[in-house]
């Protein structure tokens, strides 16, 4: 890879690829567009694609995605990536063990489908993102889970991308404005806003910290009124009718500009 290039992508701004994809680091070295995949074939060549595309979690993902139980072709609006994670520094999780990758899209309201993903033996990874979304990545830990990436994918991006993502980055790279940015508002506000006397001070359960995301991060109209909603069917799941019909209103009243 060009060095001017490679050095233009690993800046700590958000520097988006000729594939389409932005990637604002939190705690991610590296971009390139080259996947080198198993069993001599390549992760993103055709054929893996076709292969990707058959498999059941694939599947489910594009019915979700396609809001049908009939996918025949990926949505339009969709993007479908060859992902790969490496360890340049040698894998740094006990006993080699990689934990379940998550990705999750910061506006649910837009994706609300949650990628599991278990790396291949050789690091790679197939999913599919949504034109115009950023995507969280998460490592799955014991007792908790680490944010590590932040993707965003273009509006324009082409329908195939190649993503090779390093981890963990020789140095560790500041938080960019973006993600200082999701410091959110501060406590006080969010108590005013969102009832939370019912919600756990320190969540634990993956819903329970999903939840608590959503209402720290969202700051405009449409991700408040889903934020609001998360908590409302939490609630509701808990058998808690007021607190659930009050944040449910809350959520109504913001998509109608009251």
């Amino acid at each position: 890879m060009n060095a001017r290039f490679h050095s233009r992508i690993l800046s700590k701004t958000i520097c988006t690829t000729a594939l389409g994809l932005s990637l604002a680091p939190l705690m991610m070295s590296g971009i390139s567009t080259a996947v080198a995949g198993p069993a001599g074939t390549y992760a993103g060549s055709d054929l893996w694609y076709v292969a990707m595309r058959k498999e059941p979690s694939t599947q489910a993902m594009l019915r979700e995605l396609a809001h049908t139980n009939v996918v025949l072709v990926v949505p339009s609006d969709c993007v479908e990536v060859a992902g790969t994670v490496t360890f340049p520094q040698g894998n740094p999780f006990p006993d080699g063990n990689v934990p379940e990758l998550q990705i999750y899209c910061r506006d649910q309201s837009a994706d609300a489908y949650a990628r599991k993903v278990h790396l291949d033996g050789s690091g790679h990874f197939y999913t599919i993102f949504k034109r115009g979304q950023r995507y969280d990545f998460y490592w799955k830990m014991q007792g908790g889970r680490e944010r590590f990436c932040s993707l965003q994918v273009g509006s324009d991006a082409r329908t195939q991308q190649k993503l090779v993502i390093a981890y963990p980055p020789a140095q560790k790279e500041q938080a960019s404005a973006d993600d200082a940015a999701l410091a959110g508002r501060d406590g006080q506000t969010l108590a005013n806003e969102y009832d939370l006397s019912g919600f756990p001070g320190h969540p634990v359960s993956d819903e329970t910290k999903r939840i608590a995301e959503a209402i720290r991060v969202s700051t405009s109209t449409g991700s408040r009124a889903n934020a609001h909603e998360m908590l409302a069917r939490y609630y509701q799941d808990k058998g808690d009718s007021a607190r659930a019909g009050a944040e449910f209103k809350k959520a109504k009243e913001l998509r109608e500009g009251k």
